[in-house]
């Protein structure tokens, strides 16, 4: 939602203090989670009162699209964010009959992968080799024959934290200087070194000065753990597992909802009808 969750010069170190409320509800947030739901959900009680709905059942899977990281109690988790494009037509062809499961083998239609995504990223995200995950890269150019410049970090390396990484490529004397040029959206570091330094970086192999200047990052997809329909903690090996997992409860809602709405418009229009008899009735 927007609000002051801070820039990515920190990854979010500096938001707003939680016990200050500098957001609001994002304009998308009823088309993910409609109104004709809020009847169907299972609400909690606190203190005697009812209070929000234990659980919400959106109409993608939001997990997949936020992404998820954290440490509990004998557990940790890490889920890389997702192109809500691709998890939307990744739900539609399951509504297609996508994955088999049909009684036409001829109607099976694919179902398109779903690839971590990070909205405003400029840099690469490819498969690892091992299919433990995906590696993400900057982007680093050489500017003139003394100068390199770096307009994109990778996934989860910060403007500030890598600006130390700089200071103390400088103090080693990897590098002269380096200026910065950011925004709270963007970054731009311009880095001055020797010619030969910036040669042998280029033709060093193993990446060139994505290597050389450290601009790689992974996104493993080995440690997926979150909460299942039932409250338990399960592993899941795969975005698309996470997405299977979601798509019958969210598929059971909407039969539940049609119902609900079914059972309104006939007790809408069973009340319309006592009205309407009695109008007749009374003007006889």
């Amino acid at each position: 939602p927007p609000g002051k969750s801070g820039p990515r010069l920190s990854g979010g170190k500096d938001a707003a203090s939680p016990r200050y409320i500098f957001t609001r509800l994002s304009p998308l947030a009823r088309l993910l989670f409609p109104e004709a739901d809020d009847a169907l959900l299972t609400r909690g009680e606190d203190d005697g009162q009812t209070i929000e709905p234990i659980r919400y059942v959106p109409v993608i899977p939001l997990l997949l699209v936020n992404g998820c990281q954290g440490i509990g109690t004998g557990w940790s988790t890490r889920i890389p964010p997702h192109d809500p494009r691709d998890v939307l037509a990744y739900v539609r062809a399951k509504l297609d009959g996508g994955g088999g499961g049909g009684d036409d083998d001829d109607d099976v239609v694919d179902l398109p992968p779903m690839r971590p995504w990070v909205r405003g990223f400029k840099g690469d995200i490819l498969p690892r080799e091992d299919k433990s995950g995906y590696v993400t890269s900057g982007r680093a150019e050489r500017a003139s024959k003394t100068s390199v410049r770096i307009t994109e970090l990778p996934v989860g390396l910060w403007t500030d934290a890598y600006k130390s990484h700089l200071l103390r490529m400088r103090d080693r004397g990897e590098i002269r200087s380096f200026a910065e040029d950011h925004t709270t959206s963007s970054v731009s570091f311009a880095v001055s070194l020797k010619a030969a330094q910036l040669d042998r970086m280029e033709k060093s192999g193993g990446g060139g000065l994505t290597a050389a200047f450290k601009l790689r990052s992974n996104l493993l997809t080995t440690n997926m753990h979150a909460f299942d329909s039932d409250g338990r903690i399960r592993k899941f090996e795969s975005a698309e597992e996470i997405a299977d997992h979601h798509f019958p409860l969210r598929l059971a809602l909407y039969g539940e909802r049609k119902s609900h709405l079914e059972r309104d418009m006939e007790y809408s229009s069973t009340l319309l009808k006592n009205k309407a008899d009695f109008i007749q009735a009374v003007t006889r």
